[in-house]
């Protein structure tokens, strides 16, 4: 009697790289649309990035908090809200 190996599956047919492959780069139109995707996330993220530690004023939201809240609420009537 024969023994049965069992073959494990290659490494990128299961776990993460699998499904990468599977669903972001099986035809030609998907991987041009996970490229581009990906491309406008990277441009998107490092412009942000660059504004909230780099260009943005944040001294203004201490000083006006009352007005981001209640924007141009009438101030005799702000008592409502606060």
């Amino acid at each position: 009697m024969q023994e049965q190996q069992t073959l494990k599956p290659p490494p990128l047919e299961i776990g993460f790289l699998g499904w990468i492959k599977k669903h972001l780069f099986s035809t030609w139109y998907n991987i041009l649309l996970s490229l581009v995707s990906i491309t406008f996330i990277i441009i998107v993220f490092r412009s942000v990035f660059i504004w909230v530690f780099f260009r943005a004023e944040w001294k203004v939201i201490p000083t006006n908090i009352k007005v981001f809240l209640i924007g141009r609420y009438p101030i005799e009537e702000a008592w409502r809200i606060i």
